[in-house]
């Protein structure tokens, strides 16, 4: 009687706090991720390691024209990815990446990402003549690598599908076709969203952030 007693003093059983520990964190990740996944989407990334200097290359005459995004002329996502006719002439498709998500769920990887460059030697457009044209299309999972340990608490609401943004990039040289003193390099670069897609169909448009837009597309080709 005496030990039960200390016992109850000293305070309540370590498996009962764990539990209780348990209950808090469950409970603050259902009310935090929501806020963290808009956080995250708020920060859109354009360039990745390995080829900024393909893309962002140390020069002066760079011109990164981000107000004003070079987008596809004629755009359509479907189940299988993307296809995009852009303003040079250069037809491109992305699918989308296939997601294990038995491994995924493991930890044993993150969610794939897809991406390609599609070039172009030289065009003419208008009175402009552009070179060395590099087009770069990438389809990025909507929740970043830090969130996706988060992801079993997700499934039940997103089905057998992953939300994915798409990303373009794009780097060209350009001169007047009337008079080129000198050919600048310009570098322009955005993110396509649902509503940049016509007649897109309703189940592609993810609503990742929870706020009645759509920002992302669902990717279904997913190894449950």
């Amino acid at each position: 009687m005496h030990s039960a007693h200390v016992a109850l003093e000293e305070g309540p059983p370590v498996f009962l706090l764990y539990a209780v520990y348990v209950l808090n964190f469950k409970l603050q990740s259902l009310i935090l991720l929501p806020a963290l996944l808009m956080l995250a989407l708020s920060i859109t990334r354009y360039f990745w390691a390995g080829e900024n200097d393909f893309f962002a290359p140390e020069s002066e005459s760079v011109a990164l024209n981000v107000a004003e995004p070079l987008r596809c002329q004629e755009l359509q996502v479907t189940k299988l990815g993307v296809v995009c006719q852009s303003r040079f002439g250069i037809l491109m498709r992305l699918d989308f990446p296939e997601v294990d998500l038995t491994s995924v769920l493991a930890g044993r990887e993150f969610l794939p990402q897809a991406k390609k460059v599609f070039t172009a030697d030289q065009t003419t457009i208008g009175e402009n003549a552009y070179r060395n044209i590099a087009f770069m299309l990438r389809w990025e999972p909507a929740t970043p690598e830090f969130l996706q340990i988060y992801l079993n608490e997700y499934l039940p609401y997103w089905g057998n599908r992953i939300p994915y943004r798409l990303f373009w990039n794009v780097q060209y040289e350009e001169c007047s076709i009337n008079y080129c003193a000198l050919w600048q390099i310009v570098s322009e670069q955005g993110e396509i969203l649902p509503a940049d897609v016509k007649d897109l169909t309703s189940d592609l448009a993810a609503d990742v952030n929870f706020n009645g837009v759509p920002a992302a597309f669902w990717n279904t080709r997913v190894i449950p």
